[in-house]
């Protein structure tokens, strides 16, 4: 996520100074890089999810009941 950031702002930062624009592309491209993050971190968390229901399913593992047994 800091990478999304980093790329986010380098990018606005550089089209401001480019451009003429400060500080408006570095504020817009922040916030991308921003969703960009998120975006990464909840597919990773997804994926991580999925791989240990999978690993629970190989190894036999069951999954409560409500009710305690």
């Amino acid at each position: 996520m800091a990478a999304c950031l980093a790329v986010g702002g380098g990018l606005g930062w550089l089209l401001d100074s480019w451009l003429d624009t400060k500080p408006w592309l570095l504020v817009v491209f922040v916030f991308i890089g921003f969703g960009a993050g998120m975006r990464n971190a909840f597919r990773t968390a997804k994926r991580f999810s999925e791989e240990a229901e999978r690993q629970d399913d190989r190894n036999g593992a069951e999954t409560p009941n409500n009710d305690g047994t």
